[in-house]
């Protein structure tokens, strides 16, 4: 009886389709958040000019790496950098909320949305790439 053909991490072959999905979720979402960093960098607000640069690089840094990351079609990086930014994005959402930073209150709902998309493009490629693991 001949053996199945093994992905590196045990996984059959035909699970590549899966990872696919954090790609689309690194390429879709790195765009956006480059475009909002360019936005941000170019139409300032009326929020003070050092916190409003550091909230452009984060966003801009961010969408980078997932852009980054897509073009080297690299799922670990990718998972990686969904699961960091995701808990970076999470937080200021949370501390937005609760008034401890001082940006308006669609930029604290924006995070919230970016965190949740990281994060369910990180438990895709961990739920693909660990269920056999386990």
């Amino acid at each position: 009886m001949p053996q199945a053909i093994l992905h590196p991490l045990n996984l059959p072959l035909g699970t590549e389709q899966r990872k696919k999905t954090t790609h689309a979720i690194s390429l879709v979402l790195g765009t956006l958040l480059i475009m909002r960093a360019l936005y941000g960098f170019f139409l300032p607000s009326m929020m003070g000019l050092q916190l409003h640069l550091f909230h452009s690089l984060l966003i801009g840094s961010a969408g980078g790496l997932l852009s980054y990351h897509w073009y080297t079609n690299n799922a670990r990086a990718s998972f990686n950098t969904c699961w960091s930014y995701g808990i970076i994005f999470g937080v200021l959402s949370i501390a937005g909320m609760l008034g401890i930073t001082e940006l308006s209150r669609p930029d604290h709902t924006l995070h919230g949305i970016i965190a949740v998309v990281l994060f369910m493009g990180a438990y895709d490629w961990h739920h693909t790439h660990l269920r056999k693991m386990f």
